[in-house]
């Protein structure tokens, strides 16, 4: 009886062990609470698909007891952080200065200055395709001594990194350098009609000396002077369709197909327009589909945080001058109209807008209003006016507007369009009608050999077979 007595009062011992291990480790974890104040950066913040960033982590402790024992891991999109598991975090001093050590440490490295209050991590993103990506917050976790129980707690904000189309390089510079004479010239004419022109003329009394043209009053015997013909800056316009046609019964292969060549599309949008852009021009996008170009940066503060603004960005206007994050009449953004970009400024924009454009359904024209060609597709009456050289990257046929894309055509000199796909026989037959130049481009290699097609650099454009 003593023995078996002996023996309960072993196993009720042993129990009770069991049962204060993990109570006195949990509390050991819960007692050391974690705080620390975490900032991101990326360098550069802008990076094309394929390219490379680097993000960077501030952690510091902001608590007053040091901070030891603790793992770290980024969390993001899946497959664009380069850490399948949680990294060591380096000991940091706190407020209580029981280390009173300062520097750094490069957080993959063996840093002298473990004991700083703190760290600096830095590691590569290589993210391959377009997109807006969130990264944050921050996982830390520490375990007890005893290594059964784990806490982990997710610090510190969101922060978008913008991945921006990848721009192939076109040949020549704008229209303008690539066209030579006869046919070419009139193309010339018709690309720069907006352009300033200068004309000589007489000597009139009250002109300025300075605008005297020297080498026309020598041809001409008599003072000549420059008389500035101001019309506008040279303007382009663009057309991205951004329809598909209804997924509804269709094949997996075929979405997938459709997601490719809209890619493809964007991809050609990014390269023309910032071809045109670098050579001066002026671009003015149009969206068959609703309107995206614009939005996505309005509101958009540092560290990934959002917050209303008037603020115009630098780069992108309305038609009418107005800026895109206005509520004016032309350009706006969400109405419809035709976003314009010129400039260094221009590209920039225009890329960051690229980034996080969708294809949407066809149906989507009809959202909020029943009615067909409602507010977030390009109303058939408020196509641009005036006579610019158009460009177009053309889908699927079957989600063509070929009522509006007429009604561009017949305000465009020339209308041109890169077609992504092939196009039913009759959506071909109208396009020409209506004044379009088809082009096909199968891949982001063929495009310059496209470009230089489109703009008469091998002869005469034609109509593909």
């Amino acid at each position: 009886m003593v023995s078996f007595s002996e023996n309960r009062r072993d196993l009720l011992f042993i129990a009770l062990l069991l049962v204060s291990v993990p109570i006195v480790a949990g509390l050991s974890v819960a007692l050391r609470p974690v705080r620390v104040r975490v900032g991101r950066d990326f360098r550069p913040n802008l990076v094309s698909a394929g390219g490379q960033t680097t993000e960077l982590l501030t952690v510091e402790n902001v608590g007053v007891q040091p901070l030891s024992g603790v793992r770290w891991r980024e969390t993001g999109p899946m497959g664009t952080t380069p850490m399948p598991r949680d990294l060591p975090l380096p000991p940091l001093s706190g407020l209580g200065g029981a280390w009173g050590r300062s520097g750094g440490w490069d957080g993959f490295g063996e840093g002298p200055d473990a004991a700083a209050r703190t760290v600096r991590l830095e590691f590569p993103l290589a993210p391959h395709a377009r997109g807006r990506y969130e990264y944050g917050p921050v996982v830390l976790a520490r375990s007890d001594p005893f290594g059964l129980v784990m806490a982990r707690w997710a610090v510190g904000g969101r922060h978008e990194l913008v991945v921006t189309p990848r721009v192939t390089p076109l040949p020549g510079r704008g229209h303008a350098s690539m066209l030579g004479g006869g046919e070419a010239l009139e193309r010339q004419r018709l690309l720069n009609q907006n352009s300033d022109e200068l004309i000589a003329r007489e000597y009139r009394p009250g002109d300025s000396l300075r605008r005297v043209n020297w080498p026309a009053t020598a041809r001409h015997g008599e003072i000549m002077v420059r008389q500035e013909e101001h019309r506008s800056d040279s303007g382009v316009r663009f057309v991205l369709d951004t329809l598909a046609p209804a997924e509804s019964g269709a094949r997996e292969v075929d979405r997938a197909r459709r997601a490719s060549a809209f890619e493809l599309g964007v991809e050609v949008a990014a390269s023309v327009c910032t071809h045109l852009l670098a050579a001066g021009y002026r671009v003015d996008v149009v969206e068959l589909g609703p309107a995206q170009l614009g939005t996505a940066r309005l509101g958009r503060a540092s560290n990934g945080a959002t917050a209303a603004t008037d603020a115009a960005p630098l780069g992108a206007t309305g038609l009418g001058g107005s800026p895109v994050a206005g509520n004016g009449a032309g350009g706006t953004a969400g109405s419809g109209d035709p976003v314009s970009y010129r400039g260094s400024g221009g590209i920039s924009h225009l890329l960051e807008d690229l980034a996080g454009i969708l294809q949407v359904p066809a149906e989507a024209r009809d959202a909020g209003t029943g009615e067909p060609n409602g507010p977030l597709a390009p109303p058939r009456s408020r196509v641009p006016r005036g006579a610019l050289p158009t460009f177009a990257v053309l889908g699927a046929g079957a989600a063509l507007d070929l009522a509006v894309l007429a009604a561009l055509a017949a305000s465009a000199r020339p209308a041109i369009a890169f077609v992504l796909e092939p196009l039913p026989t009759d959506a071909s037959e109208r396009l020409r009608e209506a004044g379009w130049r088809c082009i096909p481009v199968r891949s982001a290699i063929a495009l310059p050999e496209a470009w230089l097609d489109s703009v008469g650099g091998r002869g005469a454009l034609h109509e593909p077979a």
